[in-house]
């Protein structure tokens, strides 16, 4: 039986969507754990998402090109940076639109942050960790 779920793990592992959801799961609830801390603390919405933004892209590009995608270079750091920018201000619109319909800052976060996660995998997959540098 042991054998069995070792060698189930190891074949899911070896899909990269699977490795996406498990490794961009961990990262998401990192960076999610720390924006819901950081309201808690009474921080604005905005320097909330900008903090848990800026460590979650440090641990983020790093496990994703590594683990994810098997294509990290440091050049790509750039191209990844312009990425979460804009990905930034598209959460913090949601974040704000969610509010506007009635959600709490906590669960307009959580949606945000869910379809974020579904945006940053396919740019991720076919812009940042595709591209060849010389």
């Amino acid at each position: 039986m042991v054998k069995k779920v070792k060698k189930m793990i190891k074949k899911s592992w070896e899909s990269q969507p699977i490795r996406y959801l498990l490794v961009g799961g961990v990262n998401t609830l990192i960076s999610y754990c720390l924006y819901a801390g950081l309201i808690y603390l009474g921080l604005h919405y905005v320097l909330a998402v900008l903090i848990s933004t800026v460590i979650g892209v440090i641990i983020s590009f790093n496990t994703q090109g590594r683990l994810v995608f098997k294509n990290f270079k440091a050049k790509q750091f750039l191209k990844y940076g312009l990425m979460v920018a804009v990905m930034f201000c598209l959460n913090i619109g949601l974040i704000h639109g969610f509010y506007k319909l009635g959600l709490n800052y906590y669960w307009a976060g959580l949606l945000s942050t869910a379809l974020m996660a579904g945006l940053g995998y396919f740019l991720n997959k076919y812009w940042i960790f595709t591209c060849k540098f010389e």
